[in-house]
């Protein structure tokens, strides 16, 4: 199921999300004021993708990876680029957490 963000910059930046993932994707949708996103589990590698992505899919095979106990940062684009960001657990079930950010 999506997390829907859209309106977190209501509540000002940075924002904070944490939420359980498994190895299905999940849909991030994205506030078109930020301007980058935090993406990290403390206790699970997990995979970031966009293009090919659905959600509650599979992993495509272009995609990203953090590993465990860090968070990667991507600049996300503006206008017509913005679009929703997935991610999901290497294995098992776990937390991811988000920061969004101006």
């Amino acid at each position: 199921m999506a997390i829907d963000l859209r309106q977190a910059d209501k509540d000002g930046f940075p924002y904070y999300k944490n939420f359980t993932a498994t190895t299905n994707t999940t849909e991030i949708k994205l506030p078109s004021t930020a301007k980058l996103i935090k993406i990290g589990s403390p206790t699970h590698d997990i995979y970031h993708c966009q293009n090919g992505a659905t959600d509650n899919g599979t992993i495509p095979t272009n995609r990203g990876f953090a590993p465990s106990g860090n968070y990667m940062p991507i600049r996300l684009g503006i206008g017509r680029e913005r679009k929703s960001i997935f991610v999901a657990v290497q294995s098992g079930t776990g937390e991811i957490s988000v920061i969004l950010e101006e």
